[in-house]
């Protein structure tokens, strides 16, 4: 905020903008009135009155709106003051409200209170309206201070003590809050002076953790300790860390604790290999870049193996770089450390923390065990998170077992280690050992040799390159893309332009630096949409494509990014592309090979087989013909005969097949004739030709089989022949088949078509295609046509209406017409019903893109169908993109319940269903975010007059478990084409339209352009 001023150093009185009014001064002048009052010995209080969150009312406007709105409140606490009071501005954005004789609190409080009642409801600075909350600070002399210094002293301990408490208070200064302040001022110096001295009272403790199994040491939790003669009565770890972190010199503390835990560390380890000394670091620590380096040189210093270090992560304070911690974490762990999240459920956004951070163990705190005894639900959350952590593959340890009933209760519940004054408190170093590593001696200095880790090497370079020349030297491609439209090219190594082989300045003339318009045009919409999904899921991407070299001929990749979130500007990918065509052609080449084998092996006449060389003749593959001949299907083949061909053989025949293969030489054709036991009870004469294969690398043979003949019941044969395989195979396998005769226009189909659909066949093409709708004849004749000509159509899709009720989903498969003195004459067809998969798929379809609480679209749906729209919009045509949420909807939750909630939100979307209609878009992006896309006319008030259908729309009140529940809502609008021309685009600044709603007192409606 622009300020002015004074040669004395006060700051320049602001205007008045409601009324005339005393101005405000500086501070300066503030203390000579507390001296004037005092001088006269005259009773008198001071109110401070400070603007909550006075920066972002100036980043938000701007800094001369901010102006304006102090020099409003300047007025507005003038008006409410009596004649003698006096009002002075200080810090900035605070009042000081001087009161002669006035010191009862009543009073006081009724005037903070008035002041805080008219922020709220709103202060109007030109045409816009803005509300606030204010924080208070009240003295009273001579009760808070005897001079002038100290009660100015004790205002802002008053005042900040406010803000703490939640801001929107009052408090009174009191001796206790004054000792307070005092003795965290004594703190702080004497922590900087202990410091500054060799960390002088600083010591580390030690807990045990155990084996929840067998309850044996696992290893230690190191805890730190300080102690001072200022403070007999002891000073907490929650006192004296916080100020650590505050005043930045957590940094030196832990480099302290890491020399000291490390030494211990690796004096125990040589004891006990297994033994895990862990490591609590605040958060703030993992934001040093120092950090790394600090913990990769203590490992070398003190011959540590990094597996012995678990580095826990206090989850109650809060993430605000994810990304950043996650990378950090990434590469201790690829150093070989091992991570844990502790105080796991008392902190922020808990499960997210899976999401964002790879731990190796989580610590779940002390708090989900105070009722753990009794309370079911307590055992079962607790159940369901080492559950959840076991199939994440991540061990869990519990803290603050008191007594053996929880341990018992907490063993049962499956956790690994755990941790609390059952077993011990937090104790110094050698009563640990003489505890709990008996076996430990003296201390381990650094330069006593030990096996290097492996995780580092000797060798080192004598000219090291750089990280530019390394990443420029690399055989792959290296790149930042910024997250737009084309992923615009923000570097590129040298590797990637060698890839392609493009210079830098062919790359911006050819494709304008953009990333998407390198791949090749057949994958550009994959690829496109393809990262866009994953990005919806996680900030990393790994895709397959090809891109276009110099020459045009295309190159198979594989690209692996992540998004990287600076503090400061927008974020961006980091890709690294590596060439996969070699290997990429090879398995392409490969599945062709095995597609074309297992075409010719579906369609060998009679069939194949091969079989294990073991007691059984386990079957490895059966040709669908053998199966059909045999009338078994896989399943029952698996089920009754535990895929054993022996047991199918008839037994008598047995022996001689055994024999048989005793006697086999690999290599050399073998022909049996046996007969085999059919589904239906007779027995089939088969002759077989048959080779025994080499061993594999495994040791295994195997007979591979092909079927010469089969044969039905001999002349004392148990029932008829096999006349027609293919009657049996439909009714094996559910399928229909059918012939048709091309000159006569004929079909015929199985016997099994009734069974299958409930009505009788037609008996000529066209008769039969009737029972299909019109858009999949024309499908229908395309496919025969190909057939008729000798290509070998794909199959298809289509519906079949048999009794003119509803149709059933088929795929209908065709081979290449025979031929008969060169003309097509006959065509063999398969229809099989998928009517019941096809529904699932689409049920699931339908499952996958919608909300399932609200029925709406999900976020990833919504902005495919958005960007779909916009993508489709012709000249002229225009749209608004609404974001919409309650307001104070977790107001709603903490005091109507979460089932109420719901019942909100659900009552939210149907209101936006009906507004939207038919042809706009209804999603929900967040918890109570949704989106709502419509097309608008040109005019301005057209967007306006859709919010405000959307507020009106959402019922005021509805009734949750006998109680009136409000709502409200606010809507932020932004506009296509003028807003933007993107999903992206939109949804940004329709979101900081919304937030300007909120903003301006909440239940209203504001456009992006405001």
């Amino acid at each position: 905020m622009d300020e002015t001023t004074e040669p004395d150093g006060e700051q320049a009185a602001l205007p008045c903008f409601e009324s005339m009014a005393a101005p405000a001064s500086g501070d300066r002048s503030m203390r000579e009135r507390f001296a004037q009052l005092i001088a006269l010995d005259v009773q008198f209080s001071v109110l401070a009155v400070g603007v909550d969150s006075f920066s972002r009312i100036n980043n938000l406007f701007s800094y001369s709106f901010g102006d304006k709105v102090l020099g409003s409140l300047n007025c507005l606490i003038a008006d409410l003051l009596p004649v003698d009071a006096s009002v002075y501005r200080f810090d900035g954005d605070c009042f000081g409200i001087v009161l002669p004789d006035v010191t009862d609190r009543d009073t006081l409080d009724g005037l903070f209170g008035d002041i805080l009642a008219f922020v709220n409801t709103g202060i109007s600075i030109g045409e816009t309206s803005i509300s606030f909350s204010i924080s208070g600070g009240v003295c009273i002399h001579p009760h808070n201070g005897n001079d002038a210094d100290e009660l100015y002293r004790n205002l802002h301990i008053a005042l900040i003590d406010a803000k703490r408490q939640g801001r929107g208070r009052c408090t009174h200064c009191t001796h206790a809050l004054c000792a307070i302040s005092q003795r965290t001022l004594l703190l702080m110096e004497t922590l900087q002076r202990c410091l500054a001295h060799g960390f002088d009272g600083f010591s580390m403790r030690y807990q045990p953790i155990m084996d929840a199994r067998d309850e044996r040491v696992h290893g230690c939790e190191a805890l730190m300790r300080w102690s001072n003669d200022q403070f007999p009565e002891g000073v907490l770890p929650f006192e004296f860390i916080p100020y650590l972190e505050e005043s930045g010199l957590i940094c030196q503390a832990t480099s302290w604790l890491i020399d000291v835990t490390f030494a211990q560390a690796a004096k125990w380890t040589a004891v006990d290999p297994s033994f895990i000394m862990s490591i609590n670091l605040s958060k703030q620590v993992f934001d040093q870049p120092d950090l790394k380096f600090n913990l990769v040189q203590a490992v070398k210093k003190y011959h540590v193996n990094p597996r012995n270090i678990m580095l826990e992560l206090t989850e109650s304070s809060k993430v605000a770089n994810a990304a950043l911690l996650s990378e950090t974490l990434d590469f201790l762990r690829g150093q070989g450390f091992l991570v844990a999240l502790d105080d796991f459920g008392t902190g922020y956004s808990s499960l997210s923390m899976f999401r964002t951070i790879a731990a190796d163990e989580l610590k779940i705190d002390r708090s989900f065990l105070e009722r753990v005894t009794y309370d079911v639900n307590d055992q079962l959350i607790i159940s369901q998170v080492i559950e959840l952590c076991h199939n994440m593959n991540i061990t869990v340890c519990v803290e603050g077992i008191e007594t053996y009933d929880v341990l018992q209760i907490v063993r049962d519940l499956g956790a690994d280690t755990v941790q609390g004054f059952y077993y011990d408190q937090a104790i110094d170093a050698e009563v640990f050992e003489q505890r709990y590593l008996p076996g430990s001696t003296g201390a381990v200095h650094p330069d006593i040799a030990a096996e290097p880790s492996l995780v580092y090497s000797d060798a080192q370079p004598e000219q090291p390159a750089s990280p530019g020349e390394l990443v420029d030297r690399a055989q792959a491609g290296i790149f930042q893309a910024a997250m737009d439209e084309t992923f615009t090219f923000i570097t590129c190594n040298e590797g990637y332009r060698r890839m392609l082989g493009y210079t830098a300045r062919e790359m911006a003339a050819r494709f304008g630096n953009r990333a998407l318009a390198i791949v090749h045009p057949d994958d550009t919409a994959y690829v496109n949409e393809e990262i866009r999904r994953q990005l919806g899921i996680g900030d990393v991407v790994l895709i397959e494509f090809r891109v276009v070299r110099w020459d045009d001929i295309p190159l198979w990749v594989t690209g692996t990014g992540n998004v990287v979130r600076p503090r400061s500007g927008k974020p961006y990918l980091v890709v690294v592309i590596v060439d996969t065509d070699r290997i990429k052609r090879a398995s392409l080449q490969t599945a062709r090979e095995l597609e074309s084998t297992h075409r010719v092996l579906e369609n060998i006449p009679l069939g194949i087989k091969s079989v294990r060389y073991d007691d059984g003749f386990t079957f490895e593959y059966i040709s669908p013909e053998f199966m059909a001949t045999m009338g078994y299907t896989r399943d029952e083949i698996r089920d009754r005969f535990d895929d054993k061909y022996l047991e199918i053989i008839v037994e008598e025949d047995r022996e001689v097949i055994v024999q048989a293969a005793q006697e086999a030489k690999p290599g050399h054709p073998l022909k049996l004739r046996f007969r085999l036991n059919a589904s239906d009870g007779r027995k089939l004469w088969v002759e077989t030709v048959t080779k025994l294969c080499d061993r594999d690398p495994d040791g295994m043979q195997r007979f591979v089989s092909s079927i010469a003949a089969v044969e039905g019941p001999s002349e004392q044969g148990e029932g008829e022949d096999i006349d027609n395989r293919f009657q049996l195979a439909s009714k094996r396998w559910g399928d229909v088949l059918f012939t048709y005769d091309l000159k006569s226009g004929a079909v015929q189909f199985s016997d099994n078509y009734e069974l299958e659909f409930h009505a009788p066949p037609k008996s000529t093409i066209d008769d039969q295609m009737a029972l299909s709708p019109a858009s999949d004849q024309e499908r229908i004749r395309t496919v025969l046509e190909q057939a008729r000509y000798g290509e070998a159509p794909s199959p298809i899709e289509m519906r079949i209406a048999p009794d003119g009720g509803e149709y059933v989903w088929c795929v209908l498969s065709l081979n290449c017409a025979e031929t008969s003195n060169g003309e097509p004459a006959t065509m063999f067809g398969r229809i099989k019903n998928i009517d019941e998969e096809k529904r699932e798929r689409e049920e699931l379809v339908h499952e996958s893109q919608t909300d399932a609480l609200c029925g709406t679209y999900n976020k990833i749906t919504t902005e495919r169908k958005v960007q779909a729209a916009l993508d489709e919009a012709g000249a002229g045509e225009r749209y608004a993109l609404c974001m919409i949420d309650i307001d104070d909807f977790k107001g709603i939750n903490d005091t109507a319940g979460h089932i109420a909630g719901d019942r909100a939100l659900v009552s939210l979307a149907d209101s936006l269903k009906t507004v939207a209609g038919q042809a706009g878009i209804v999603g929900r992006v967040g918890g109570d975010e949704f989106v709502l896309l419509r097309s608008c006319g040109e005019s301005s008030a057209d967007p306006m007059t859709l919010g405000q259908k959307i507020i009106e729309g959402l019922p005021k009140t509805y009734q949750a478990d006998e109680r009136a529940v409000s709502l409200h809502s606010s809507v932020g609008i932004a506009c296509y084409p003028e807003d933007g021309h993107s999903f992206y685009d939109l949804f940004k600044h329709a979101d900081a339209a919304l937030y300007l709603a909120k903003e301006r007192g909440k239940n209203q409606v504001c456009l992006y352009r405001e």
